[in-house]
C-alpha cells in the first residue's frame, strides 16, 4: 500500500488503508505501508500489525518537492522489489502513483490506483493543476487496474481516457463490529452531528445556515461538529453571526466518532464534493439516519426516503426541510437508520470489501 500520508495522521484514506491493510493481513495475506517520512515519526514501525516504512522523502522546495517525493518512492520500490507482488496505490494524484506505474513497468509488477475523490475536488482536477499534470495523466493510463468506489468518479475516469476494463468498482469498508447498532432508540431527536474537516468543499457553512434556520424554529437543540481544519475561524464567525453559536459545538479531532454517534441526533454530510465517504458509512453502520449532498458515492450507498435522505450541494434550505422531515416522525427515523445498516452490512463491511480486493490481486497476478 502507498499513499502520502498514514497514521498518526486521520483522514479518509488513511484510515481506509490501514483498515483495509489489517483485514488483508489477517486473511493472509503479506501487506506493508510506503509513506512519507516525517522527523517525528519511526522510519519504520508496525501498527495494528501492519508493517509501515516512512522511506518517502521530500523537501520543503516547491520545485524540488515532487521531484524528491517520486525518485525516493522510485527507489525505495526498486530497492524493495523481492518482497510485494503489487503496488497498491491510495490517492491517484499522488507522485507515487506516478513512480508506481514505472516500478511496475521496470520491474513486472502489477499496479492498482484507487481514486479517492470526485466533482469538483477530483483527483483529475488536481492532477492536471501540477507542472507537467497533463504527462502524469497519460502515464496513469498504463496502470493495471484503477478503483473506483462510485459511478460518478468511474465516470470521470473514463471521461479522461481509462478503459472499461481496467476499472473495478469496489466501495470503501466499515469495521461494522466496531461501529454498530445502537441498542436503544430516542423518543425524539435533538440534535445534528457532522463529522469532517474544516474546509470549504466540506459545505460545513451551509449546515451551519441551515442548523440557524431550524433553530430560529425551534427545531433542533444541537449542532455538533467534529475535526479540525482552516475554517474554524470563519464558520465561527458565521455562527456568531447567524445568532445560533451558543448551540454549536466544535469538538476539533477526535479518535473515536462513534462516541457522538446516539440515538438523539442525525447525521449530516454537506459536503459540496466526495469520494467515498468513510464517516457517512460509519454512521449509517451505527443505525443513525442520515442526510447526504448528491455527490459522489452518496448517490450509490443513499436511496433516497429507504435508507436515507438526499439533497442537492449548496442548499441549506434542503438541508433544513430533510432534518424537519426527520425529527417530526421518529418511527421514519428508525426505519432510515434500520436499513441504512442493513445496507452497510450487504454492501460495506470491511470483510466482504477485503475480499473484493482479495478477488482483483488474484486476478492480476495469474494473467
Amino acid at each position: 500500500m502507498v499513499l502520502s500520508y498514514f497514521h498518526p495522521f486521520r483522514g479518509g484514506a488513511e484510515n481506509q488503508a490501514l483498515l483495509l491493510s489489517e483485514n488483508l493481513r489477517h486473511k493472509g495475506l503479506d501487506v506493508s505501508v510506503l509513506t512519507r517520512s516525517f522527523n517525528n515519526l519511526p522510519a519504520c514501525e508496525v501498527l495494528r500489525t501492519v508493517p509501515v516504512y516512512r522511506a518517502i522523502k521530500t523537501v520543503n522546495v516547491r520545485t524540488l518537492f515532487g521531484v524528491c517525493y517520486f525518485f525516493s518512492s522510485l527507489f525505495f520500490m526498486i530497492a524493495k522489489r523481492k518482497q510485494y507482488d503489487i503496488l497498491h496505490c491510495h490517492i491517484v494524484q499522488g507522485f507515487h502513483s506516478a513512480a508506481a506505474i514505472i516500478a511496475g513497468r521496470l520491474l513486472e509488477k502489477k499496479v492498482v490506483l484507487k481514486i479517492a475523490n470526485t466533482g469538483v475536488s477530483s483527483d483529475f482536477i488536481h492532477l492536471k493543476r501540477v507542472i507537467g499534470g497533463h504527462y502524469l495523466l497519460r502515464l496513469l493510463k498504463k496502470t493495471d487496474m484503477l478503483v473506483a468506489t462510485s459511478q460518478q468518479s468511474a465516470i470521470e475516469a473514463r471521461r479522461e481516457g481509462f478503459l472499461d476494463q481496467q476499472i473495478a468498482m469496489i466501495p470503501n469498508g466499515v469495521d461494522t463490529r466496531r461501529f454498530k447498532s445502537l441498542d436503544e432508540y430516542a423518543s425524539s431527536r435533538t440534535r445534528i452531528v457532522c463529522v469532517g474537516r474544516l474546509v470549504k468543499v466540506k459545505g460545513m457553512d451551509i449546515l451551519i445556515e441551515a442548523f440557524g434556520q431550524l433553530k430560529r424554529e425551534g427545531l433542533c437543540r444541537r449542532l455538533d461538529i467534529v475535526g479540525g481544519g482552516p475554517e474554524r475561524t470563519a464558520l465561527s464567525e458565521k455562527a456568531v453571526n447567524l445568532g445560533c453559536d451558543e448551540d454549536i459545538r466544535f469538538h476539533g479531532e477526535v479518535g473515536n466518532v462513534e462516541d457522538f454517534f446516539d440515538t438523539t441526533c442525525i447525521f449530516v454530510q454537506p459536503s459540496l464534493a466526495e469520494g467515498m465517504s468513510n464517516v457517512l458509512l460509519e454512521a449509517m453502520a451505527c443505525g443513525l439516519p442520515v442526510i447526504a449532498t448528491r455527490t459522489g458515492a452518496a448517490m450509490d450507498i443513499v436511496e433516497n426516503g429507504v435508507n436515507g435522505l438526499l439533497v442537492d450541494t449548496d442548499s441549506a434550505g434542503q438541508i433544513r426541510d430533510a432534518v424537519q422531515k426527520i425529527m417530526s416522525d421518529e418511527a421514519f427515523a428508525q426505519a432510515l437508520g434500520n436499513n441504512a445498516r442493513k445496507t452497510v452490512e450487504d454492501t460495506c463491511s470491511i470483510d466482504r470489501v477485503a475480499r473484493k480486493y482479495q478477488e482483483l490481486y488474484r486476478e492480476l497476478i495469474t494473467v
